[in-house]
């Protein structure tokens, strides 16, 4: 069956706007061209670039799906950069990793925690109830934890292990252990000379302070990929923060330069009078 003109109007009348675009530029050129025309086209089609931006859409998706699955095997509890909450009846220390190229925690023999051991389920209910009293006490204002928070105070990623807790707080606050230095501590902050920025009474109970601890020691064995950087190695002096010197009970007199009680006014030695 052939088809007139009126025939292939009416099949034209019938077709896509955008079909009926390239057959007349098909016809037009003879049919040379024609796939260089329809790239023209499909570019400024509307739908190839909602196509294009669907399947960048899909991809990526898939990419996040990947990265969200390794994170949470590196973060979670038990994961290969946090360790179980149980670990707060371990030695935790500090050292320098070659192949990482950063400082990482060293988990090392049995050391419980206020002279007892935790289960799984006690260390995670203690460290939570940790989490909770540094949240309700607002530390991050002045403190940082991972990075996060502020630098009023000191930072607490690694606070366990910094070594003032044996040299200065255990005789300070005459406790035997570095736990025990630091509930002391927690719970009576004004008792206790610190550096210039006095850390205020923050009404913690014995029970608070525990939890408080727990949750710190956990957090230092927490691989934080070196951070904060050159933890422990740098040295700090504050006069503040030494303990307080005995007050002087000798003298020297200015005229036998002999030494002689505070208190005297006069040298027993010369006999020279001295101001009080």
């Amino acid at each position: 069956m052939g088809f007139g003109r009126g025939d292939r109007g009416d099949c034209a009348k019938s077709m896509p706007p955008r079909k009926v675009r390239l057959a007349r530029a098909a016809i037009q050129s003879g049919g040379k061209g024609t796939g260089a025309m329809a790239q023209t086209s499909d570019a400024a089609d509307p739908a190839f670039w909602r196509a294009g931006a669907i399947s960048t859409t899909i991809v990526m998706l898939i990419v996040l799906v990947f990265l969200t699955v390794d994170s949470l095997a590196a973060i979670r509890a038990g994961g290969t950069h946090v360790p179980p909450y149980s670990v707060i009846n371990r030695q935790i220390g500090y050292a320098y990793d070659a192949d990482a190229g950063y400082d990482r925690p060293v988990i090392g023999e049995a050391q419980p925690l206020f002279s007892r051991t935790y289960t799984e389920p006690e260390a995670r209910a203690l460290i939570r109830k940790g989490k909770l009293v540094i949240q309700s006490r607002a530390c991050m204002d002045c403190h940082t934890f991972f990075g996060n928070g502020a630098y009023y105070g000191p930072d607490l990623t690694k606070a366990w292990l910094d070594p003032a807790w044996e040299k200065l707080w255990m005789p300070m606050t005459k406790q035997n252990t570095r736990e025990g230095a630091m509930v002391e501590f927690l719970m009576h902050p004004d008792t206790y000379p610190t550096w210039s920025r006095q850390m205020p009474d923050l009404s913690i109970s014995r029970e608070e302070a525990v939890a408080v601890v727990a949750y710190l020691k956990w957090m230092s064995a927490v691989d934080a990929n070196g951070f904060p950087a050159n933890f422990g190695m740098i040295k700090t002096t504050s006069a503040s923060a030494q303990a307080p010197a005995a007050a002087p009970t000798t003298k020297d007199c200015p005229y036998c330069h002999t030494t002689i009680p505070i208190k005297a006014v006069r040298c027993p030695n010369c006999t020279s009078e001295l101001k009080a």
